[in-house]
Order: structure tokens, then sequence, then C-alpha cells
């Protein structure tokens, strides 16, 4: 196939997260109707358990993968042994993460975020680490050789899949009677610890969480499903190669590690939330109970507040806020296989017109998307989540405030981008970790 240049590449990219992120908001809407603000709080729970983990061990394998494979693009021998080998090292990563998310789940939802019925959900989420892993590789190898279809066909999968499976997971459960829940339980969640004297319609809405996040799992699967099996009818002829697999994977680790890092760097701002939030409303509550009594009613209880403000900040708020800048970050996938190639050909021409490309593209949708957001907080709130007023009394505010750094997140995000593409991955760490502090 003929490869594909930054804008050609980048726009499949774009339009592809377009479709996804259009699927991911149908799936967030009725999703935040069906569960309200306490079930999100599970739901955003697990999920910012799951990204920081995720950020840790995936996010930066797609990257090291396009980079090699650019730079071995007239190489068949060395991009066949390249692939082979960052499958090994992915595959154990994988695994590795799955077994580190899922043994400590409860302990760390009740002991560090303040909300022990996130652990259903987290549990079910924790097999999409491996699956991400292995989809990471193949996403990698075709970006590389600038290819972005197989990439965004996998991405549209993966977005059908968690609308469809998310929504009815969710739904089974919280229409299925206790005898299918106690079953769950009893099969599934043996290794959370459970008080006899619990009331399983209890656990009803922390497991419709985990039946919407197990989506995710089922929507990364297919999506890993379809990219292994375009990889495999597309393979090459291995031919022997010169280069040790140790040196190929000192290379992938030196791209792997700062990028991981500065991903990690950016969650750590979720998961001080998960840490502080619920336990800080809790401690508020305390103080002043008659200022959060508004909040009660037959669906939240005083218990529950600490989730039902988490949830709906993270389900509402934070939701709209991360569309944008997801979008624009699709243009610094685009560009790391010609910035990479640019660089190894020390042609200063192409990284300049590369990045100027990126500034330009993604401010022009940052600066009206961002202007836009802060100014029809309330309408937007009240156009994708009709049924929950209390939820957007909560959001409006924090919303407001969130329009002001989309802009400053899509613009950083896009040259961090251009900074792993030539080697420079630390810099970003050292920047971001300024921003956590």
């Amino acid at each position: 196939m003929k490869k594909q240049n930054f804008i050609h590449g980048s726009l499949i990219l774009i339009a592809s997260a377009a479709i996804a992120k259009v699927i991911g908001a149908i799936f967030r809407i009725p999703l935040a109707n069906m569960l309200g603000g306490v079930g999100m709080g599970y739901f955003s729970t697990a999920y910012g358990i799951f990204m920081t983990v995720y950020a840790v061990s995936v996010t930066g394998l797609p990257v090291a993968a396009a980079k090699l494979t650019a730079e071995a693009s007239n190489d068949p021998a060395l991009r066949e042994k390249t692939r082979r080998t960052a499958l090994i090292i992915y595959l154990l990563i994988g695994i590795i993460f799955t077994f580190l998310t899922i043994i400590p789940a409860y302990p760390f939802c009740k002991y560090i975020s303040g909300s022990e019925n996130s652990a259903f959900a987290v549990a079910a989420i924790a097999p999409s680490i491996l699956f991400g892993c292995i989809s990471a590789l193949y996403r990698g190898y075709f970006e590389g050789l600038r290819n972005m279809y197989p990439t965004a066909v996998s991405q549209v999968t993966e977005g059908f899949v968690k609308l469809a499976a998310g929504l009815f997971c969710c739904n089974y459960i919280l229409e299925a009677d206790c005898s299918k829940l106690k079953y769950i339980l009893n099969s599934v969640y043996s290794f959370i610890p459970i008080s006899q004297n619990t009331d399983i319609e209890s656990l009803r809405m922390p497991l419709a969480a985990a039946g919407a996040v197990f989506g995710v799992t089922l929507s990364t699967a297919a999506g890993t499903i379809y990219i292994v099996i375009r990889s495999f009818l597309s393979r090459e002829k291995a031919l022997p190669c010169q280069k040790s697999a140790k040196s190929i994977a000192s290379q992938l680790f030196a791209i792997i590690i700062p990028v991981a890092l500065g991903s990690l760097v950016t969650n750590l701002t979720s998961l001080i939330d998960l840490a502080t939030i619920t336990r800080s409303v809790s401690s508020a509550i305390e103080k002043s109970p008659e200022y959060f009594s508004r909040y009660i009613s037959a669906e939240v209880s005083v218990s529950q507040l600490p989730d039902f403000f988490f949830g709906s900040f993270t389900g509402l708020a934070v939701t709209i806020f991360n569309l944008i800048p997801s979008f624009t970050n699709m243009f610094g996938k685009g560009a790391i296989p010609p910035i990479a190639e640019a660089f190894s050909k020390k042609d200063t021409f192409g990284i300049n017109r590369s990045v100027t490309n990126l500034i330009f593209t993604a401010s022009f949708i940052a600066v009206p998307a961002g202007i836009g957001i802060s100014a029809l907080a309330p309408q937007i709130l009240e156009l994708l989540f009709p049924s929950r007023a209390a939820e957007i009394s909560l959001c409006i505010f924090p919303l407001r405030v969130l329009g002001v750094g989309i802009f400053f997140l899509s613009i950083s995000s896009v040259l961090f981008s251009a900074l792993q593409a030539v080697g420079k991955g630390i810099i970003p760490v050292k920047i971001m970790l300024i921003g956590v502090i």
C-alpha cells in the first residue's frame, strides 16, 4: 500500500477517532442516565485506576513500534525481527500488568480511594491491559509504515463493541434477579471478600458498573483480534537479520520508558483525584451535613454522596473536556513517522514543516472548541444528560474552568509527540511533572 503523508495519515486517524468518540459519547450518555452519579463514581474509579496502569504499561508501546518500524522501513528483515521481538516483550508486559491490577484491586479501592465497591469494576476492566499491549504492537507497526487504516478500523471496531456490550451488560445486571447477582458474585468475584450479612441487592449498582466496564474489555479484545488477523494476512517472509534481539529490545525500552513515565505523570492527576476527592467530600459532609443535605434523595444516600460527587464530575464534566484533546492528539500520532524519518535523515526542514502543521491544525480545532465549551457549559450538559439535573448542577462551573484548559492540553500533547519522535521523550516527562506538582 502507498505510504500516507502527514495530513492524509492524520485525517484517517482523526476520522476514526471522531467516530470512536461519537460512539463513546453515545455510550456515556445512556450509561450516566442508567447508573447516575453513584454508579458513575464506581465506573470512574475503576477507569481512573485502569488508565493509570494503562499509561505505564501500554501508552509508550505503539510509539516505540512506530518509530523503529519507520526507521527500518527500507529493511524488511530488520522490520520483521523488530515486530517479533516487540511481540514477546509486549505480551510479557501485558500479562504482568494485568495481574498487578487485579490482585490489589480490593485493598486499593477500600484503603486508598475509599470506594471499596469499585473493586468489582476494576477487576472487570483489568484484562483490557493485555489486549491493549498486543494491539499496541500492531497499531504501531502499521503506523510506522504510514498505513493508518488498520489502526482506524480497530478503533472503530472497539467503539461499536464497547457501545453494544457495555450497555447490554450494564442493563442485564440492573434487571437481573438476586439469584443471578449471587451467581456472579460467587463465580466471578470469589476473590473479593464479601460479608455473609451483605445485602445482595446493595451490590447491584457496583456490579452494573462492572458490567459497563466489562464492555471495554470486550471491545479491546475485538479490536485486537481484528488487527492481529490484519497483520497475519499482510505478514512478510522472515529474512535473516544481523541485528540482535537484545539491541532491538534496548531501543524499544529507550522509547517506551520515557513515554510511559510521561503518561504516568499525566495520569497522576486522575490518581490524585481518586485518592482525595471522595475522602475530601466525606470529610466536608461530616463537618457541614446541612449544606450537603440538598443532594440526598431516594437514589443517593448520605454514604453514597462522595461517590455521587466524584461520579458526576468525572462522568459528565471530564468526559466532555477530554473530547477535543483526544481528537487533536491524533495529529501527533500521525506526525510521528514522518518526523522520525526526517530526523533519521537529518532533514531539519521536514521536521520544522511537520511541527508547524501540528501547531496550526491543533490550534484550529482547540481554540474555538475550548471557548464554546466554557461559554455554553450549561447548555451542553443539559443536551447530553437531560435526565440528570442534580449531576448537571454540580458540573457547570467545573466544565467552564476545564474549557480554558482544552487549548493548552491540545497543543502540549501534539508537541510532546514530536519530541518523542526525535528521541527527546524525557522532556515531556519533566514538563508534565511540574504541571502535576
